[in-house]
């Protein structure tokens, strides 16, 4: 009974950092949208604000991918601790946390990969934005 009590324990402290790293990784995307979205608007942002949105979507990435990895890990244990516990009674399967922290690291690993190509100026995102007002005029012509 002590060894369900540490495992109880154990698998209670992975929730609390899965609940603590996913409004981080909220917050952090949230400081990414705001930039991107003035720039959208008003494409005539500063580099600076480019490479610290990067970095902020990279961070945001990286620890949404470490809670994804501890979702995992938590579903993993509980699930092989819960058949041994009732005897194969009671099934533990994959959720929709799972999937949802699953869609979501990928959904920022892809657009960490949009904003690098737009603050790199690669993949044919060309910095446009460093050409004269009149040169892109010219473009749309």
């Amino acid at each position: 009974m002590a060894g369900n009590n540490q495992i109880a324990n154990v698998l209670l402290k992975g929730i609390t950092y899965t609940l603590l790293l996913q409004p981080i990784s909220c917050i952090l995307a949230f400081f990414v949208f705001i930039p991107v979205m003035a720039q959208v608007f008003h494409p005539a942002v500063p580099l600076s604000i480019d490479i610290i949105c990067l970095l902020l979507s990279i961070l945001a990435a990286l620890i949404e991918t470490i809670d994804f990895v501890i979702v995992i890990v938590i579903v993993k244990v509980a699930q092989s601790r819960l058949s041994v516990a009732t005897d194969n009674q009671f099934v533990l399967n994959w959720g929709p946390a799972v999937w949802m922290t699953l869609a979501a690291t990928v959904c920022l690993w892809l657009g960490m990969i949009g904003i690098s190509a737009l603050t790199c100026g690669c993949c044919g995102l060309r910095s446009w934005r460093a050409q004269p007002k009149d040169f892109r005029d010219q473009e749309e012509k």
